[in-house]
């Protein structure tokens, strides 16, 4: 059964909304244009009521202003802006609110207006004045129903005594305990808007795994946990998070996810139930799942696990332990708690008791995290990336559209431009689900830029032409000499300038920084919305070539590094600090950063060490290998020593101008292995220190 499908209930006299709600607390605090995305496909879905609240922040103004014809139900009393930030439930405040709202949401219909988490003794609901104020303006035409949001039964059971005439309720796989108060709102006939179906998370996939990660370190875990007064046996609450997940799949649900909403969405007394999403593709995917009654067995088996038993050995459902409650720490709140105290083992450890060693992408994400980079053959389609070759590399510019840098040494920096006809599309699937993997973009949904794909990202750009769609970027290379070189390649020493641009210190060893202009490197930028480095070959590059330079596992260094500068470094002193003095590289050393690394490609060894004090790893390949490289990890251009040429696309992906939402990757092959080294930070050697303070 699809959302189109599913039978409509009354929330009060005369207004039946969809079966699913759409919840607006985040639709306040991500990017504008995902918030309309979000509020067109519940539209366009039959999603009929958007349920937020004066303390959402900016939710009700996005709300109001997308174009979309959709019901509203609001909330007031909790601490905002119009109330100095603190809770306050009186009728002057009700009125103040609720003008605020009527002009923010700009002549949408206001179905409800609610108390947002009252006080439960004493409750804001005695007073007679707050009660005949809510029937008056109601009766007024300023919305259809007010009622309360709550999170408890005995809190529900205060606001029906008062007169609610529709009650907001938690009611999910982990606290069917207020199935007593759906009971008593359908014996009166009051409608229920169910919440926290999926428990803040703790019933989604992310939470399966920080569940799967907290049990395997078991000295790290609380015995008990305060939520808003009620204290949760947290071991409790992770062990029934598998078992759940074990039934789910038993009985052929796709996910712990799909079993939890069916389970809230045919709770007996439900009118509809709120779904949080933070990107349209979230939506879209559960608006288009399966929202049939869970198979009679599955449902029976959720139901025994919270029941107890009572006298005469009846069971009594939903009268056992609590093993959620609203306030209990978010699964990614856990994960990175454990990632910023440090684990033994390093990060790969970490993702190993997270993803379990079976995992399909734990070996691929392992070494990215440990290494810094993954070798990728073939993942750009090998035709295209030759006609991106071809075109940077001919040595005739055709005027007014080619501009060039280029150096004496050979250098050059252009523009290329290769048509990409959709049939070729699906072949880039490779380096798209590999990109997918790193960046963990299961958390986010297909319509985030992380997950969009390579072509998709914002610093890629697909542009109508006279040839159909086309692949445009700026490309660096080295240009073909008339003789090879006479010495062997080396990497850049920090000695002698090695790149094809000026960059304030004589040296080519770099990290990337894809979010400003000029540069600042802080720790919080590379962990506010993940990104990668994508190297791909246009030419052959063998290891004579001028290959890019990477030192492997460097990335762990820079992290501990940038802890230490709250402020950031500036570019300046990033490369000096990078200089290839044999004082920096010991400094590097006892750091405790191993530097060895040995990767085995298509195109033969790489990893080749230029001198027992710096080992890299030399990005060689044919036309197409991609090598995908961690933000922070280290590396440089090269001089050619060959006559042939050479050409790459240097590409940080997704780009920091693509207007993103904070986005944070919790067990992210990016941000895990910084979040790791930064609480190390307390260990790094006085040498560092004192390197660190003499460059910056």
């Amino acid at each position: 059964m699809r959302l189109q499908d599913a039978p409509k209930r009354e929330l009060y006299p005369g207004f039946s909304p969809s079966a699913l709600t759409l919840g607006g607390a985040s639709l306040g605090g991500i990017d504008t244009s995902e918030a309309h995305a979000i509020l067109r496909v519940a539209s366009e879905s039959g999603i009929t009521l958007v349920d937020t609240s004066s303390a959402y922040g900016d939710s009700e103004s996005v709300i109001g202003a997308a174009p979309v014809e959709m019901s509203v139900a609001t909330k007031f009393g909790n601490p905002c802006g119009l109330n100095g930030h603190t809770h306050d439930y009186s009728a002057a405040h009700c009125v103040q609110a609720l003008y605020a709202s009527l002009e923010a949401l700009r002549g949408k219909q206001l179905a409800c207006l609610q108390l947002h988490s009252p006080p439960e003794a004493p409750s804001p609901l005695s007073e007679p004045a707050l009660v005949d104020l809510l029937h008056s303006l109601q009766a007024a035409g300023k919305f259809g129903a007010w009622g309360a949001s709550v999170h408890t039964v005995n809190g529900g059971m205060v606001a029906l005594a008062a007169g609610a005439q529709m009650l907001q309720v938690p009611h999910n796989l982990l606290q069917q305990e207020t199935g007593v108060l759906l009971a008593m709102c359908a014996v009166r006939g009051v409608g229920t808007l169910l919440q926290s179906s999926l428990c803040q998370g703790w019933l989604t996939e992310q939470g399966v795994t920080a569940a799967r990660l907290l049990l395997t370190m078991p000295h790290r875990l609380p015995c008990k946990v305060e939520a808003h007064g009620v204290a949760v046996d947290f071991p409790a609450l992770l062990r029934r998070v598998l078992q759940l997940d074990t039934i789910a799949r038993a009985h052929g649900c796709l996910s712990l996810a799909e079993m939890a909403l069916r389970f809230a969405l045919h709770a007996p007394g439900a009118s509809s139930v709120l779904v949080q999403v933070r990107t349209a593709a979230q939506l879209r995917a559960i608006v288009g799942s399966d929202l049939s009654p869970l198979p009679a067995e599955c449902q029976q088996t959720v139901v025994r696990l919270s029941a107890r038993e009572g006298a005469g050995g009846t069971l009594v459902h939903g009268a056992g332990e609590h093993l959620w409650h609203w306030g209990v720490p978010t699964p990614r709140a856990c994960i990175e708690r454990v990632a910023r105290s440090g684990v033994g083992g390093g990060p790969g450890r970490l993702l190993e008791a997270a993803l379990g060693a079976a995992a399909d992408t734990l070996e691929r994400r392992r070494r990215f995290v440990e290494d810094g980079f993954l070798y990728l053959p073939q993942a750009f389609v090998p035709d295209v990336a030759a006609e991106l070759g071809r075109s940077a590399t001919a040595q005739e510019r055709v005027a007014g559209r080619w501009h060039a840098y280029e150096t004496s040494a050979g250098y050059f920096r252009t523009d290329v431009a290769a048509a990409i006809e959709p049939a070729l599309r699906p072949q880039f699937a490779p380096l798209e689900a590999a990109m997918e993997q790193l960046l963990d973009a299961s958390l986010f949904g297909a319509d985030d830029v992380h997950a969009q794909g390579f072509l998709q990202c914002g610093a890629v750009t697909l542009e109508p032409s006279e040839d159909g769609r086309v692949f445009r970027q700026s490309v660096v290379g080295h240009r073909a000499t008339a003789t090879p070189s006479a010495r062997p390649w080396a990497p850049p020493d920090g000695l002698a300038p090695r790149t094809f641009e000026p960059i304030g210190c004589r040296n080519g060893w770099h990290i990337d920084d894809g979010f400003h202009n000029p540069p600042t490197f802080t720790l919080g930028s590379y962990l506010q919305t993940p990104w990668l480095i994508a190297v791909v070959l246009l030419t052959d590059v063998d290891a004579e070539g001028g290959p890019t330079a990477i030192w492997p596992r460097s990335h762990h260094m820079m992290a501990r590094l940038l802890s230490l500068a709250p402020r950031g470094l500036t570019s300046r002193a990033i490369y000096a600090f990078l200089s290839g003095t044999s004082r920096a590289y010991s400094s590097l050393r006892a750091a405790g950063t191993s530097f060895e690394s040995k990767h085995t490609g298509a195109s033969g060894s790489h990893g080749v060490g230029a001198s027992p004090s710096a080992p890299i790893v030399r990005a060689t390949g044919r036309v197409g290998d991609v090598y995908l490289l961690h933000p922070m990890v280290v590396h440089s251009a090269s001089i050619s020593c060959t006559g042939a040429p050479r050409a790459i696309l240097n590409l940080p992906l997704p780009y920091g101008q693509a207007k993103l939402a904070q986005k944070h990757g919790s067990l992210c092959g990016v941000t895990l292995p910084i979040l790791h080294a930064a609480a190390l930070r307390h260990r790094t050697p006085r040498a560092l220190l004192s390197l660190l303070w003499r460059v910056a």
